[in-house]
């Protein structure tokens, strides 16, 4: 997870960005392996987006599955929000969270994880 406040490196990241408008971009790369013995079926990865809605855009980008994840196959995804200030930022990051959702041998499983705490690291 990356905070970014440069404007610069914000278009050069996601140039479909309105500059006067995204102070911070907060890019989150989730990645997820399969260490068991069986096939993951159903696999299904949510970024968990919080509301009232408080980034100004959204972008993901993930990996693709077809709903399968293979003993040692890794799925990765990228998500971008950008923000008009640090505290839509921190309180997006506060409640945010990624949802990981699969089936082996018929039994369903979940696990959900938080983003890190951000607070320390946007403060200027």
């Amino acid at each position: 997870m990356k905070v970014i406040d440069d404007k610069n490196e914000i278009l050069e990241t996601l140039d479909s960005v309105n500059p006067q408008d995204a102070a911070y971009l907060l890019a989150v790369t989730f990645r997820t392996v399969n260490k068991g013995k069986e096939k993951a079926e159903r696999l299904d990865v949510r970024f968990n987006e919080p509301t009232p809605l408080l980034q100004l855009s959204g972008n993901t980008y993930s990996g693709v599955t077809n709903g399968e994840l293979d003993t040692n196959e890794a799925y990765e995804g990228l998500y971008y929000f950008t923000f008009e200030n640090r505290e839509d930022l921190a309180s997006f990051a506060a409640r945010a969270s990624v949802s990981v959702k699969w089936v082996k041998n018929n039994q369903s499983n979940e696990q959900k994880v938080m983003l890190p705490n951000l607070v320390g690291s946007i403060q200027r």
